[in-house]
Formats: C-alpha cells, sequence, structure tokens
C-alpha cells in the first residue's frame, strides 16, 4: 500500500526499501525456527529431578549422611538454570542454538565425571539419570537445531553482502541470488513440491516448517529485488530510513513526556468521549429548547 502511494502521487521521490528491516523480517522466522530447540530443552531443565525434588525432604547420600537432593545437585542446578536465562542477539545469536551446543557439551562433561563414581551410590544414579535426560531432551530437538544451524551460517553469508559497501548493485544481486538459490534448492530436496509462487507470507511462528520458512525467505527477496538496492541511484546513498525512524522517536517521546506517561491513547481516548458526551448535552440541550418553544 506505501509502495503503490509512493509510485501514484510521489513517483518523483526516491524510494528505497529499508535493508534492516528485510533481514530483521527474515531473522525474526528463523528466530521462531530456533525456539522449537529452546523451549524444549528449557522445559526439560527445569523438569529434572535435581531442580523440582521436594527441599526439605532429605534422603542418605553414602559417605555424606542425610540431605535433600537439591542440596547435593546445588551446583549443577544452578549452573543449567544459568544457562536458560540466555537471551536472542538480533541478527547475531541464536539462544536455542546456543544452548543445545552449551548443554551438549555439558552433558558430557557430566558423563565424564559420573564414569569415575562409584555405580551403587545413590549420587551417582541421580546423576545418571539427570544426564540420561538430558541427552533425550537434546536428542528430541537435535533436527531443529541443524536446521536452524544451517540457516543461520546461511543469514549471516546474506547479511555480510548487504554489509559490504565495496560492491557494485550488479555484484550485491549476483551473490544474494545465489544465496537464495541455494536456500530454495535446500527448500527442495526437502519437500519437492514446493514452488516458489506459491510460497505465501505468513508472520514468525514456531508451528511454520523449516520448508515453509525456507519459501518465506526466498518469497520477499525476488519481489522486494527491486526496491532493496535503488540507493545506488540516490545523490546520497542512504540503505536504510533509520534516519526518519529517529525523527519519528524523538516527537514521540515528547508526547509522551508532556502527559508523562506512555499510554497517551487513554488521553486521547477520555479527551473524544469528554468532547462526545458535551456535544450530546448541547444537542438535547438545544430539542428542549426548541420543544418548549413550539
Amino acid at each position: 500500500m506505501i509502495t503503490k502511494c509512493h509510485d501514484e502521487y510521489y513517483p518523483d521521490i526516491p524510494h528505497q526499501y529499508c535493508q534492516f528491516h528485510f533481514l530483521r523480517n527474515t531473522w525474526r522466522h528463523l528466530a521462531a525456527l530456533d525456539s522449537n530447540v529452546y523451549l524444549p530443552l528449557k522445559k526439560a531443565i527445569n523438569g529434572l529431578y535435581i531442580h523440582s525434588a521436594s527441599k526439605s525432604a532429605k534422603v542418605h547420600f553414602e559417605n555424606v549422611g542425610k540431605a535433600s537432593v537439591r542440596d547435593a545437585f546445588e551446583n549443577t542446578d544452578k549452573e543449567l538454570q544459568t544457562m536458560l536465562k540466555v537471551k536472542n542477539k538480533t541478527l547475531k545469536e541464536l539462544r536455542g542454538t546456543w544452548l543445545y551446543e552449551t548443554l551438549e557439551k555439558y552433558a558430557n562433561d557430566m558423563n565424564a565425571v559420573c564414569s569415575t563414581l562409584d555405580p551403587t551410590f545413590r549420587f551417582t544414579k541421580i546423576m545418571k539419570n539427570t544426564i540420561t535426560t538430558l541427552n533425550e531432551a537434546l536428542a528430541g530437538v537435535k533436527q531443529y537445531y541443524e536446521d536452524s544451524k544451517l540457516l543461520f551460517e546461511y543469514f549471516q553469508k546474506i547479511r555480510t553482502v548487504f554489509g559490504k559497501k565495496t560492491l557494485s548493485h550488479e555484484e550485491n544481486v549476483e551473490q544474494l541470488t545465489e544465496i537464495y538459490d541455494e536456500l530454495f534448492a535446500i527448500a527442495k530436496e526437502k519437500d519437492p513440491t514446493i514452488k516458489l509462487d506459491e510460497c505465501k507470507a505468513f508472520l514468525p511462528s514456531k508451528k511454520k516448517t523449516t520448508v515453509e520458512i525456507l519459501g518465506e525467505w526466498c518469497r520477499p527477496w525476488k519481489s522486494y529485488l527491486p526496491g532493496l538496492f535503488e540507493y545506488y541511484k540516490f545523490p546520497k546513498a542512504v540503505k536504510t530510513n533509520l534516519d526518519v525512524e529517529k525523527a519519528f522517536s524523538v516527537e514521540k517521546q515528547a508526547i509522551y513526556g508532556r502527559v508523562a506517561k506512555a499510554n497517551v491513547w487513554r488521553m486521547v481516548a477520555t479527551q473524544a468521549i469528554k468532547r462526545y458526551h458535551a456535544g450530546n448535552k448541547r444537542y438535547w440541550s438545544g430539542k428542549k429548547q426548541a420543544i418548549q418553544g413550539i
């Protein structure tokens, strides 16, 4: 709609699709896919016996005496919970992929330590069960991890090309077209029935398959291509509209400052209601006077 408005009413004004928003929209689909790695692992970690056991209930540990399972595995539980605090770094790092790799190494280290302990001890048995649960959780999300890892690598290739200032218009298009052709070939390999012209836009969702996400990556590349590198024709090379957004942000903050809170719409709505009731009051007052006059 905005493009149509531009073409119809402002055809002489240079127009360029924002490359940052193009990349961010692509990233959001990747982050949604990666959440299929993070969320099940988080659920598995929070469901571990060493995390959910009662703190007050104490059991006998050989060579130690009575203690709660939570206390016996306090350090392990704390380290696992710390892993869950990792966040996505937009365009740079995926939390699910990071958690998978970190947790896999942690489980392997635990297994190495466990192999040196007495297998008949309660502590060793609980530790083995913990390792088994973690490995089962890792196995359950392995395919999502591999897909997220692969798409992340391609995303960084795309981002790198967009970030190069020395490339010509033709070189940009050529390199990116090659990457997107490879991505669609991967989608075709996973699902031979996929057709680019049948791919439809959708909001990021963890319910979407890898093939659907690949289609949603390739579809906008074809449709956005004419406007992604228009800045080469500008008097001044401007790839994004960040300066415009900053100006809007300044104005928005000024409005927030005036009402001393962010819920500006409440003030607007309240004023609108007051004006509505005031208008109704004047209307019926005029009606009453007219009737009395009759």
